[in-house]
C-alpha cells in the first residue's frame, strides 16, 4: 500500500451510506427498545390531546384512522368538521388528564378508557368540557387499530353523550 492510500484509498461511496442506515437503524432501535404496547397507544392519546390543545387540524388527522366511525356516526371528515367548528370557537384550550386506562384487545386493536378535564376559553369566559361538564371530568372511549404497524384511532365515544350533530335536523 502506498504512502497516501490509507486515507484517500477508502471508498467513501460504500461508507457514508453505511454510516447513514446504521444512524437510522440506532435511532429506530433507541426509539423502540424498552417501549411497551401501551406507551405506544398512550403515545397516539397523547398526540390527539396535544393536537387539541394545540387546535392542530393536521396532527389531530394524523392519529384518526381513514376507517374512524363513532357511535354517534362521525366519520372521520365529520369528527374533523366537528374539531374545526371548536377550534374556531375557542381562544384557547386546555385538556388535564385525569387518568387512563389501556385495555390490548389483541395485537391489532385496544381501548382506552380515558377521563380528562377540557377547559375551552372563548372571549374571556372559560367554559368546561366538550360533550359533558362534569365537576369530575369527562370519560371517553377511545378504540385503536394498528393500521400499517402503526397505531390509530378508530372511535371516540364520550361514555354519556353521543357527540353533537353537526348536520342540522
Amino acid at each position: 500500500m502506498e504512502r497516501g492510500e490509507s486515507v484517500s484509498g477508502l471508498n467513501w461511496k460504500k461508507i457514508i451510506p453505511l454510516l447513514l442506515a446504521l444512524i437510522v437503524l440506532g435511532n429506530y432501535l433507541y426509539s423502540t427498545l424498552g417501549v411497551t404496547e401501551e406507551q405506544r397507544i398512550l403515545r397516539v392519546v397523547d398526540r390527539a390531546e396535544r393536537a387539541v390543545i394545540d387546535k392542530s387540524f393536521f396532527n389531530l388527522e394524523q392519529v384518526l384512522s381513514s376507517h374512524y366511525r363513532d357511535r354517534s356516526g362521525l366519520t372521520k371528515n365529520d369528527l374533523m368538521r366537528l374539531a374545526t367548528l371548536y377550534f374556531r370557537s375557542q381562544d384557547q384550550v386546555r385538556v388535564v388528564r385525569m387518568s387512563s386506562d389501556v385495555e390490548i384487545l389483541d395485537e391489532t386493536e385496544a381501548a382506552v378508557r380515558l377521563r380528562v378535564q377540557v377547559f375551552g376559553e372563548a372571549g374571556g369566559k372559560w367554559g368546561r368540557g366538550l360533550a359533558d361538564d362534569s365537576l369530575l371530568g369527562e370519560v371517553f372511549e377511545i378504540s385503536l387499530k394498528k393500521e400499517s404497524g402503526r397505531w390509530k384511532i378508530t372511535a371516540v365515544n364520550p361514555e354519556k353523550r353521543n357527540w353533537p350533530s353537526i348536520y342540522p335536523n
